[in-house]
């Protein structure tokens, strides 16, 4: 797997996925906009697409709840993610480019709730796998985990990678 396709760290607190799909950015946005459609490849979705709006992801209370804090259609869609903070969130951006629509997902816990060990091993791939259903899905394909990293593999990787990076070799107090 090329190391383009891992998590980028932007600091101790954010991290990122960018990927390239062969897709209009106008489709593109709809898969991650449309609650049916991002149902398909995330999460169960609920929301109403405007700024300030409740949203729920997942089937219960386990899922995520919170507000959509940033609109610019067919650009920007933040939501918030009050599990990493009042003012964690997680966000796509939206971008054409030569050949398609580059996505860039990011994932920001705040200073004062990332606790010693954040990111998670798991959580950076389990976001590693979802960005890769995202593409999946708009090809009109079949999720193959024989053709996908498993989440074992990745989680593994990203613990490698945390172990090796200095910006979490020494964790400062929030």
């Amino acid at each position: 797997m090329p190391d383009h396709e891992l998590a980028r760290f932007i600091d101790r607190c954010t991290f990122e996925y960018v990927r390239v799909f062969p897709h209009p950015i106008e489709r593109v946005w709809r898969a991650i906009a449309d609650p049916a459609e991002i149902s398909e490849w995330f999460w169960t979705a609920a929301f109403e697409l405007r700024l300030g709006a409740p949203f729920a992801f997942g089937p219960d209370a386990n899922g995520i709840r919170g507000v959509i804090l940033a609109l610019d259609p067919p650009r920007l869609l933040r939501f918030s993610d009050p599990g990493t903070g009042v003012e964690g969130y997680f966000e796509f951006t939206l971008a054409s480019v030569a050949g398609g629509t580059q996505v860039r997902l990011v994932q920001h816990g705040t200073p004062a709730f990332v606790p010693d060990g954040w990111p998670w091993p798991g959580l950076l791939a389990g976001w590693h796998r979802t960005i890769d259903h995202l593409g999946v899905f708009l090809d009109a394909d079949v999720w193959r985990r024989d053709r996908a990293p498993t989440e074992a593999a990745l989680t593994e990787m990203y613990r490698r990678i945390i172990a090796s990076d200095p910006t979490f070799a020494r964790r400062p107090d929030p």
